[in-house]
């Protein structure tokens, strides 16, 4: 599980393993009314990590497409008239069935790696891992908090590493079966406040939420 990049390194997260957290007043997931992103997610929950850009929502629900026949939504947001890896949002859900091998799997998985990330760099410290956590793989600095979405969440913001290299924030999440996980992109800027880009991925993690749960249909 490695966050670094937006796209490839995201769905191979996802899908080995996500955050577990549990809200209150959580529901069983079964599968989503909707299979288009679009008809999901809202617009207006992105823009402002648009910069006064266009909103472009793509992607698609798949049931037993991942892991274990496991369903998945994954959404890519883009910005404007061109796809730029540099500035976009993708939204993955990872929907097991409640109990299933798959699901012990991927709940263990990741308190294993959170208990590592924990060793390695304090929350709300901005530092460097030293590489034994699989949660954050960066040449550059990190910070991280456990999320207030759940029990066992955490979001986590990266400033640019480097030259062409965006600055970055993430949420991990879980309620009950359902498995979230939000990465955001933003060209790299020298104000870019790690502690801002935790509270905005952990807003938009809480819209995100929302807006699945809205079209759950529950087993």
């Amino acid at each position: 599980m490695i966050v670094g990049g937006v796209a490839g390194g995201a769905a191979v997260l996802l899908i080995a393993a996500v955050g577990v957290a549990v809200l209150s007043g959580s529901t069983t997931y079964g599968t989503l009314a909707e299979d288009r992103c679009e008809d999901i997610l809202f617009e207006e929950d992105f823009s402002s990590f648009g910069g006064g850009a266009s909103v472009n929502i793509d992607g698609e629900y798949e049931e037993n497409g991942g892991i274990a026949d496991s369903h998945v939504l994954e959404c890519s947001v883009s910005y404007g008239s061109a796809e730029n890896y540099e500035h976009a949002v993708q939204v993955l859900v990872e929907i097991h069935e409640a109990g299933s091998t798959g699901f012990e799997e991927a709940a263990e998985d990741m308190s294993d790696e959170v208990r590592d990330l924990e060793s390695e760099l304090e929350p709300g410290e901005l530092g460097r891992p030293s590489g034994s956590s699989d949660l954050v793989d960066t040449t550059g600095d990190a910070m991280w908090e456990h999320s207030s979405l759940g029990d066992e969440g955490v979001v986590m913001a990266m400033p640019s590493a480097g030259e062409y290299m965006p600055d970055m924030a993430a949420a991990f999440f879980r309620e009950e079966n359902a498995f979230f996980g939000i990465f955001a992109g933003q060209p790299a800027s020298d104000d870019f406040d790690p502690e801002t880009g935790i509270a905005d991925l952990e807003a938009l993690g809480g819209q995100v939420h929302s807006s699945v749960q809205d079209v759950n249909e529950s087993p």
